[in-house]
């Protein structure tokens, strides 16, 4: 393992994340190509009796962007966003469901998605019945980083 420290002036993300691979091709010497590849996904579908969703509008103000277990929250925490939002977060590290998930619902707009589960219970089967959406396992072709050539750098 590595600690990286570094600092920087005021720059945007895409400066910082160049910033990021410069120093990593500098003192790794990483070298890396991207390329698409066929990887087991899971596709966000509408369930077969249609979802139970809830669109936001503009007067039902801000909701937090979160879900958690029942027992660590209230039970029902919600969320508001686009079902892409909904689908990156299922890929991300809050509900990771160990593979990415593309969004092929179709829908579009904000939604209010409410879901409650027991903290030692599964989040799938949850979400399927409170929101009437399922996650279907398919193969898909994604763009991925591949690791061409990295060293243990020298010291500082």
């Amino acid at each position: 393992m590595f600690d990286l420290e570094a600092k920087a002036e005021a720059a945007t993300v895409n400066q910082l994340r160049q910033m990021l691979q410069t120093l990593l091709a500098e003192r790794f010497q990483l070298v890396v190509r991207r390329e698409t590849k066929e990887m087991p996904v899971y596709a966000l579908m509408v369930g077969k009796n249609g979802t139970k969703l809830r669109e936001w509008k503009q007067g039902d103000g801000p909701v937090l962007r979160q879900l958690m277990p029942a027992k660590s929250y209230p039970k029902n925490f919600p969320f508001a966003g686009t079902l892409q939002e909904f689908a990156d977060d299922l890929s991300g590290d809050d509900l990771n469901v160990g593979r990415p998930v593309l969004d092929k619902t179709g829908l579009t707009g904000a939604y209010i998605l409410s879901v409650g589960w027991e903290a030692d219970g599964d989040y799938i089967p949850a979400m399927q019945e409170q929101l009437g959406l399922k996650l279907e396992s398919q193969k898909a072709a994604l763009d991925a980083v591949v690791i061409e050539h990295i060293q243990k750098p020298g010291s500082n």
